[in-house]
């Protein structure tokens, strides 16, 4: 559209001797605009780069969240196991049972928490 603005008003104005403005006039524009488009995609690439950064710091978070579900989802399934109130468990009643469920639960609760902290989750 420009270019042909500036050959519109470079021919209305060929009498007076004014086309070579319309000319300078006419390169100093494309420049700019060429410029422009230079800083566009610069800034594209920058908006790119913030959200690739924000992408990993939502990954390490959900690594975090999950390792931690691990560990509730382990302690949660044996109290719950045992937490019924039957007779026909396993160590029902006993209180050395109650005790081994015990040092089970808290044993998995720490091994689960090594592994995920060896491995960078935690």
């Amino acid at each position: 559209m420009l270019p042909n603005v500036v050959d519109t008003l470079a021919y209305a104005s060929m009498s007076m001797g004014h086309a070579g403005y319309f000319e300078d006039v006419d390169r100093r524009v494309e420049r700019l605009l060429a410029r422009t488009e230079v800083i566009r995609e610069i800034i594209l690439a920058l908006l790119e780069v913030e959200q690739a950064a924000q992408g990993n710091s939502l990954n390490q978070v959900m690594r975090r969240l999950s390792a931690v579900a691990a560990i509730f989802a382990t302690v949660t399934a044996i109290t719950g196991y045992y937490g019924m109130n039957l007779r026909t468990w396993p160590a029902a009643g006993s209180t050395v049972g109650g005790l081994v469920i015990l040092l089970l639960t808290i044993g998995l609760t720490l091994l689960l928490a090594f592994v995920f902290w060896r491995n960078g989750w935690l």
